[in-house]
């Protein structure tokens, strides 16, 4: 593997990875401003980078970026130093509701400064959809086997009749 400086630069190495990745990645700095939205973001928000680097992300069309007590426990799992993970409901870009996948993890500068806050967002609207209807079969095939079992404790009264 090449050394970054071979390449380009670090920075802008990380800057394609970060591309790259499927899910979305949002870095928010302690200001509440977004410092790098990737191009995934841009897919699942329909907001380009340009449209929405710099700003905070209140201000930006992400109706709704948290609630109060998402932001409550993003603060206090932030405090600890921990990766808060949860599932929700957002609004994509279409205007249709998205369901996501959500890690959310505090940033910190290399002296240990709180930095941001880094958002994981991964769709999993397809993977639910699938659990759903897995699970309408099964409870289609749990009642089948019912009326199966009552229909074989029927057979033997009426034959003996």
């Amino acid at each position: 593997m090449s050394k970054p400086s071979e390449c380009g630069s670090l920075a802008h190495l990380h800057s394609m990875i970060v591309d790259r990745i499927p899910d979305a990645v949002v870095a928010v700095g302690r200001d509440g401003c977004i410092m790098s939205w990737n191009r995934a973001a841009e897919r699942l928000f329909g907001l380009s980078a340009d449209a929405v680097l710099g700003r905070r992300a209140h201000d930006v069309q992400l109706s709704p970026w948290f609630s109060a007590e998402e932001e409550a426990a993003i603060a206090s799992a932030a405090e600890r130093g921990e990766v808060l993970r949860r599932e929700g409901f957002r609004s994509a870009g279409n205007g249709g509701p998205v369901h996501l996948e959500l890690s959310i993890a505090p940033l910190a500068a290399p002296d240990g400064v709180p930095a941001g806050t880094l958002v994981v967002m991964r769709d999993i609207s397809g993977a639910k959809q699938k659990e759903r209807a897995l699970e309408q079969r099964i409870e289609a095939l749990r009642r089948a086997s019912d009326r199966l079992r009552l229909s074989e404790a029927l057979i033997p009264i009426c034959a003996h009749c």
